[in-house]
């Protein structure tokens, strides 16, 4: 099929972001791309339709560094289909496919495929140059980055041509056609029942991928104030330069929550920029977006002078002591400086983050997912650590762990997690673990 007329010419690609469908990938491959987009942006080589993820392009030791992606954006969707007749239609419609998938269209057979998409993620930066990328040379190969991505279930099937309305919008899926989609079923994913649905957990596998290309050089920064007034009309330029400042931390504020360090920083230097006067309401954000940029030291440094600055002004008591500002410091540090054990992120965060993956599978019912990040987060746990807010996160979540894979049967599993609960927030031996396991996971009880 590559070597077919439709194979050599399948992609012929309109304006500057191809959207492209990623339904030739299994379960594995969208599952390694999730696990990848929750940490950063996804870094590919694309060249004629066929794209592959380039494995090294970030940096192990600090999340976020060349980006990541906001919290997805749900609609209400619709579902939708469309069919594929011939080869042309394969290569038009599914180019990233056609090698694994062109050869299901024959004589008498069609393809059709439905799809829901319930949301869609978007990378926290609209330009990535290549020099960002320089000091990895793993990087070298990329030439593309996954920008956005949407989240929903599709349903590929094979059919007879007769059976196949041309690319007509499917209102819903009734019981003859799950039926006929259930005989001729070639790939799915997630499942279209649930994207109706409010708690759509199975509705949030990748589904299609918008690809934009890694500028070549740097990228100029933004202009940052305004052209000078007409003559007789009255100077704005103040109030413009205060508005562009204030859109800057809206958007630096943003980057922050989605873990984007250093693109955090770059926002707050083009607010500094516009509006030099309002930099030290803006010091205390800088200094957490440093600690998340891996710039710890500075950024302890620039919380220490913020939080003088607010004792200063609010506290009526006169000064806070050296002792309480230092207190201050090193518990925001705790909070946001990556760590290893944290996966580039800090302890804290990447223990609250699993926790609420743990929730969700087990709202879900996933025992699979439970044990995975369950695992996760018993490895995190079990680190050295004085950190108790890291702690009491951590036992949360493997709590919950526990009585998730004892409802689906792990055992094994839920007893190890429910130990490191017990160890962490009762500090049980093992013989009050043990009974307190027995006790509490009963369908695990004399497992």
């Amino acid at each position: 099929m590559e070597n077919s007329t439709p194979g050599q010419n399948r992609c012929v690609m309109t304006g500057d972001d191809p959207k492209l469908f990623v339904v030739d990938w299994d379960a594995t491959d969208a599952s390694a791309f999730q696990a990848r987009a929750e940490r950063d942006v996804v870094f590919v080589h694309f060249d004629n339709c066929e794209m592959r993820i380039v494995e090294g392009c970030r940096d192990a030791s600090l999340a976020g560094r060349f980006g990541t992606y906001r919290a997805p954006t749900y609609t209400s969707g619709s579902l939708e289909s469309f069919s594929m007749r011939t080869s042309d239609d394969v290569a038009a419609k599914l180019p990233l496919g056609f090698a694994t998938l062109g050869g299901e269209v024959s004589q008498g057979k069609a393809l059709e495929l439905s799809y829901f998409v319930a949301g869609t993620a978007t990378a926290t930066r609209d330009v990535f140059a290549r020099a960002d990328l320089a000091d990895n040379p793993k990087c070298a190969d990329a030439t593309h980055v996954v920008w956005a991505y949407g989240l929903g279930a599709y349903e590929l099937a094979s059919k007879e041509s007769s059976q196949v309305a041309g690319g007509a919008a499917v209102a819903g899926v009734g019981a003859e056609a799950s039926h006929d989609r259930e005989k001729s079923a070639l790939r799915r994913a997630g499942k279209l029942e649930d994207c109706s649905k409010v708690d759509n957990f199975a509705c949030r596998v990748p589904i299609r991928v918008t690809l934009r290309r890694i500028e070549e050089g740097t990228t100029p920064p933004p202009a940052v104030g305004t052209a000078a007034p007409a003559p007789g009309q009255p100077d704005l330029s103040g109030v413009q330069a205060s508005m562009q400042a204030v859109q800057y931390r809206a958007s630096a504020e943003q980057k922050f929550m989605a873990h984007d360090g250093a693109g955090c920083l770059s926002d707050l230097d083009l607010a500094d920029r516009a509006d030099p006067q309002g930099k030290m309401g803006r010091l205390e954000l800088r200094a957490r977006c440093e600690m998340r940029a891996g710039r710890c030291d500075e950024g302890k440094a620039h919380y220490a002078e913020a939080r003088r600055a607010w004792h200063r002004d609010n506290n009526p008591t006169g000064l806070a002591s050296d002792a309480t500002v230092e207190h201050e410091v090193d518990q925001l540090a705790m909070q946001e400086c990556p760590s290893a054990g944290g996966g580039g992120k800090s302890g804290q965060n990447r223990a609250l983050e699993l926790t609420q993956k743990v929730m969700q599978a087990s709202m879900r019912k996933d025992t699979n997912a439970c044990v995975e990040h369950g695992n996760e987060l018993d490895r995190l746990a079990s680190q050295p650590t004085t950190d108790p807010t890291l702690q009491r996160l951590a036992a949360a979540g493997l709590q919950q762990a526990a009585r998730c894979a004892g409802a689906g049967g792990r055992c094994v599993e839920a007893k190890k997690f429910y130990f490191t609960f017990a160890k962490l927030f009762m500090n049980a031996n093992d013989d009050m673990a043990a009974s307190a396991f027995e006790q509490n996971i009963p369908s695990c009880r004399g497992r």
